[in-house]
Parts: C-alpha cells; sequence; structure tokens
C-alpha cells in the first residue's frame, strides 16, 4: 500500500470471498476519531459444513489483536 487512495477497491472483496470459501468470516469496525479493526474468524482445522458459524480463535469474547 502506498498510502494513496484510489485503485479498484477490489481487495477486501476478494479477502471476504477466500475467507468464506475456507468457511470463515471476514469483519472491518471503523473506530472513531481514524483507524479500523479488523476481525478474522477461521475454523481450527477439518471441514467445515456449509452453513455452520466457525468459532473465533482463542481468547475471550470480544478479544483481539492488532494485525499490522
Amino acid at each position: 500500500a502506498s498510502g494513496r487512495p484510489g485503485g479498484a477497491g477490489l481487495g477486501l472483496a476478494l479477502a471476504r470471498r477466500i475467507v468464506v470459501l475456507h468457511g470463515g468470516a471476514l469483519a472491518l469496525e471503523d473506530r472513531p476519531g481514524g483507524g479500523t479493526v479488523a476481525r478474522l474468524a477461521l475454523p481450527r482445522g477439518g471441514s467445515v459444513s456449509e452453513g455452520s458459524t466457525p468459532e473465533p480463535a482463542g481468547g475471550p469474547a470480544g478479544a483481539s489483536e492488532p494485525v499490522a
């Protein structure tokens, strides 16, 4: 990322589609005053049946770690 706005805006759509195809979920949340929190949940292993909801990995509910 060059820090310049622009582009086709396809990166997030493609990332979300790939995550969903692997049985996961991807969500973004804007923070007041700037910044964005990205949350990614993927199944721990094995296969995920269609329509199931993966459990977030580790930590208490709502816990997150920043991603650089």
